[in-house]
């Protein structure tokens, strides 16, 4: 005789974080949501480059849908840290499901400036100058 029986439905991804590409100083957002059965709700972790993510004031929000916002806005690089993968990874603590996306760095905004004959860098904003490994964001153009 089989007395009770039943595992919680496996945790699933429902909507997955798409990739983006950097726009310079512009909150950086990321969608993650899942489903598993209603007596286990689901929790979500977030990761960037394999390192989690947490909370941290006026920095990194992961809300109460599991949505995660970086702000930029008062970062020297413009948000260019966060290149990389990010991943949600939703568990119910019988089963998990992940997803991935990935903040890009627009290549055309890097290196994209003129120097007058004067030394005065003019281009739209943002710009950066590189130069081998450095990379310079100039916040006045």
């Amino acid at each position: 005789m089989v007395l009770g029986c039943c595992l919680p439905d496996p945790t699933v991804i429902t909507g997955f974080p798409e990739d983006i590409e950097l726009e310079w100083y512009k909150d950086i957002f990321f969608s993650c949501e899942s489903y598993a059965d209603d007596t286990t709700p689901t929790s979500v972790v977030w990761y960037l480059n394999g390192n989690r993510l947490y909370d941290e004031e006026d920095k990194i929000v992961i809300d109460r849908n599991h949505n995660l916002r970086i702000i930029t806005r008062n970062d020297n690089d413009g948000g260019k840290s966060y290149e990389g993968e990010f991943m949600c990874i939703a568990t119910n603590g019988y089963s998990r499901a992940n997803a991935s996306a990935f903040l890009a760095i627009p290549q055309e905004a890097i290196g994209k400036f003129t120097l007058d004959v004067a030394g005065k860098i003019t281009s739209p904003f943002p710009c950066a100058l590189r130069h081998g490994n450095l990379m310079w964001l100039v916040h006045v153009c």
